[in-house]
């Protein structure tokens, strides 16, 4: 059962080949499956499996793994089971399939800057939760990675003292009864980036964690959104819609639940959601609270509660928004449940630019990261008209093209 693939530095291993190829550029991953499998024993008796089935232990970004699907593995306990194992490597891996994994996807503990690219993490058990990712002092980078219907009793991903980008990936379908049904992070550095997180029990529980959530969707939630105690929770330019916590759930029954913690909602839109209680966003415990240029919009009379906290609000939308600093009570005006604003929006021109967020995450590909978000969350351009509109997308106004014709005259 110790038997596994160990990736080697300066190697490149490719999969998705028929046989009678003569380059790289010839394979065909959609047509050819190349499987990485535990069942090494008796095909019906998941029990002789391999604890892990590909090992990284120690390499460097050289040690290369594309194009595989990687299967069957039935570890002993949460650390020493998984589809792929890392202790101190730095692999790359790319093109990756992780199914049917009793015990996690990836394990990953100590690693310098591992990097996994358009992948699916699918349907894998974990022993004690953590189904598909489970990182200890981890640098982690996910590019279009799909993770869905991962089980267990816990997150489908859980990170400690790590730091993970996430960015263009979905993360969807996961059931458990506690908060942290989609990911629990503690003591790390989370970093979200035009990503979604769909139907899923809960999708966020941090503890002692700074997470920035960057032009991304958080929807169909059965719980709050997102539970952060204690760390920083930096929301920009996303939306949180149709999330339902249910008539138990903790504090305020919130989309948000902060509680001694720092918190900022920019440019963001919060809306088509019931609450249990009479809230959006809780907050409690001495947190601090930040929301600008941002839609709070539900079934619930207020957008925001605080206990023992401070909270500023600016140029933003909701029932219960404090007077003045440019903050609006009344209906948004949405277009449809894409929560777009209808041209007679109150919410149009009424945000304040010199709150634009920075475009950190360069969404638009340009190097430049210290610039103003240039762009909404549907691509289009960030200001578009006499000036910002509150919310997380940008009505554009078209331009209007005059014909000069020249008078005749008989």
């Amino acid at each position: 059962r110790t038997i596994a693939f160990v990736l080697k530095n300066d190697v490149a291993v490719y999969g998705g080949f028929k046989g009678d190829e003569t380059q790289l550029s010839q394979r065909n991953l959609s047509a050819y499956t190349s499987t990485l499998s535990g069942n090494i024993g008796a095909v019906n008796d998941k029990n002789d499996n391999s604890n892990n089935i590909v090992v990284t232990d120690g390499v460097t970004n050289t040690a290369i793994l594309d194009g595989f699907t990687i299967q069957d593995v039935f570890g002993l306990d949460a650390i020493y089971g998984a589809g792929i194992h890392n202790d101190g490597g730095s692999p790359t891996l790319r093109n990756l399939v992780l199914l049917n994994n009793s015990g996690q996807a990836i394990y990953s503990n100590n690693a310098q800057n591992m990097i996994l690219e358009t992948a699916t993490i699918q349907n894998n058990g974990g022993v004690d939760g953590c189904a598909g990712l489970l990182s200890f002092a981890s640098n982690i980078h996910f590019n279009t990675v799909t993770m869905q219907q991962n089980y267990g009793n816990g997150s489908a991903i859980c990170t400690y003292n790590s730091t993970l980008q996430l960015r263009n990936s979905v993360v969807r379908n996961h059931y458990e009864t506690e908060r942290h049904a989609a990911m629990y992070n503690e003591g790390s550095n989370i970093s979200i980036i035009s990503s979604s997180f769909i139907s899923n029990t809960a999708h966020i529980e941090n503890r002692a964690t700074t997470m920035t959530i960057t032009q991304s969707y958080l929807t169909g939630s059965t719980r709050e959104a997102i539970y952060q105690r204690q760390g920083t929770l930096n929301i920009y330019q996303s939306v949180f819609r149709e999330n339902s916590p249910n008539p138990e759930c903790p504090v305020a029954g919130s989309d948000l639940v902060v509680t001694q913690a720092r918190f900022a909602l920019i440019q963001s839109t919060i809306a088509n959601n019931t609450q249990c209680a009479n809230a959006q966003i809780a907050l409690s415990n001495q947190a601090q609270g930040l929301i600008a240029n941002s839609i709070l919009w539900g079934k619930s009379p207020n957008g925001v509660i605080t206990s023992t906290s401070t909270l500023t609000v600016a140029h933003s939308l909701m029932r219960n928004a404090p007077q003045g600093n440019g903050n609006i009570t009344s209906n948004p005006l949405f277009v449809d449940s894409s929560l777009h604003l209808s041209e007679n929006s109150p919410a149009i021109d009424a945000g304040n630019s010199a709150l634009i967020p920075p475009d950190t995450a360069d969404l638009d590909n340009d190097g430049n990261t210290s610039e103003p978000l240039p762009i909404d969350l549907a691509g289009n351009k960030r200001v578009s008209g006499a000036g910002l509109d509150i919310g997380a997308f940008e009505r554009q106004v078209q331009a209007m093209f005059k014909l000069w014709l020249p008078m005749i005259t008989r």
